[in-house]
């Protein structure tokens, strides 16, 4: 949750951010209930197998749809970082003790 916290503070602009962090709020309540009631009425009447065989069908699916939604764009977040020779000049000739 904390990384997920700090990529939607990196790539979300700031009037959009409560929007997104509620939304992942949301969905972090509802599966942290109903993952493990899910997956306790799965493994106890069916079999515990039948996790990882869903894992497995359901793992192309993700990748495939992760790698085709998720694109990003960092060219318009990249700034050109500042001279550090032009400087204040002043601020080198002339003394600190006025």
């Amino acid at each position: 949750m904390a990384m997920s916290t700090i990529i939607v503070g990196d790539i979300v602009p700031m009037k959009d951010r409560g929007t997104y962090q509620g939304l992942m709020g949301g969905v972090w309540g509802v599966s942290s209930v109903l993952g493990p009631l899910i997956g306790g009425i799965l493994s106890d009447k069916a079999s515990w197998r039948w996790c990882f065989f869903m894992f497995v069908d359901c793992l192309p699916r993700f990748l495939t749809l992760s790698s085709v939604e998720l694109t990003v764009s960092f060219s318009s977040r990249i700034q050109e970082p500042p001279n550090m020779w032009c400087c204040h000049w002043r601020a080198l000739l002339l003394p600190e003790d006025r």
